[in-house]
């Protein structure tokens, strides 16, 4: 007999919650930020889009995969794509002149990725960043190939920690410490959001699951 009580029960609450109503949600687009990040040359597109505010009217953008090139006709023309860049918005008016973009460039005139694993094993991608009195964290997910043939063989690996002690300079000028999170895996990423509240910072992160069977 419990066990039909106790699923009885589970149905009235989820009935009860389904019943809930809950805020509704619009998403609208940006016309501003939208053309702030249509270029035609250099920086041309970048995935992620990760922002945090610096301090001073300074904002931060950081990006995952990032086209650097051209675009001609609607299309990429010689273009690199890159594994991380960032931008810096001087400013809260999204204008043209207010933001310029940062990554690498090879001494071969290539550019590659702002930021790059410190024990040089894959590459990262982005997560979130946060200003504090004592610098600039930023959230970093490592990533490897899997040797596999498929379209997407990657795989996250470890999270890695990211300090820059200088925040106000430009950032070709940062001093970048990086530091291998102990509890941060595959299955377990820290700093996909990080929300800032008085004298508290929460960290969030995504744990994921294998299930038998399942990719």
């Amino acid at each position: 007999v419990f066990p039909i009580v106790r699923f009885l029960g589970f149905l009235v609450l989820f009935a009860l919650v389904a019943c809930q109503p809950y805020p509704r949600l619009t998403v609208e687009p940006l016309p501003r930020y939208e053309a702030l990040f249509q270029r035609m040359s250099g920086w041309t597109g970048g995935d992620g889009a990760y922002s945090t505010a610096l301090g001073s009217d300074r904002f931060l953008w950081l990006f995952g995969d990032t086209f650097v090139g051209e675009v001609k006709d609607g299309r990429h023309v010689d273009a690199r794509l890159v594994n991380n860049s960032i931008a810096i918005q001087m400013g809260k008016e999204p204008r043209a002149a207010s933001i310029h973009f940062f990554y690498q460039i090879l001494p071969d005139g290539r550019p590659t990725a702002f930021m790059q694993p410190e024990d040089s094993l894959g590459w990262f991608w982005p997560y979130h960043a946060v200003r504090t009195p004592e610098g600039l964290y930023l959230f970093l997910l490592q990533v490897e190939r899997t040797g596999d043939s498929q379209a997407f063989a990657f795989r996250p690996v470890s999270n890695w920690l990211g300090h820059v002690g200088n925040p106000e300079e430009l950032p070709d000028r940062w001093i970048i410490s990086q530091r291998k999170i102990p509890w941060g895996s595959e299955q377990r990423q820290f700093g996909s959001f990080v929300l800032t509240q008085g004298d508290y910072c929460y960290i969030y992160g995504i744990a994921v699951e294998r299930v038998q069977g399942l990719v």
